[in-house]
């Protein structure tokens, strides 16, 4: 699930599942100007979904919150985008 809450920099609240509904959300989303990312209740993401999140322009969209493991596969992969990574569900 995803929830946007209006400000003057929005903030876009996952919750649940990673995946590529919640990619397209993010994108249209992030389309409108830059974005406040709060990840801290995610629990499962897809690889794809993780790698577009790594190539979002940092400063159009900041993470507010996100679990340890989201962000150690996050900094991995913008180390070395060819990486990839194994799906965490």
């Amino acid at each position: 699930m995803i929830r946007i809450e209006a400000s003057p920099r929005p903030r876009v609240r996952v919750t649940g599942s990673l995946d590529g509904r919640t990619v397209r959300a993010l994108f249209d989303a992030i389309s409108h100007g830059s974005v406040v990312l709060d990840l801290s209740e995610v629990d499962e993401a897809k690889e794809s979904a993780v790698m577009f999140l790594a190539r979002l322009p940092r400063e159009r969209c900041r993470l507010a919150a996100c679990p340890r493991w989201l962000a150690w596969w996050l900094r991995r992969l913008r180390r070395n985008p060819a990486m990839g990574g194994a799906e965490r569900s």
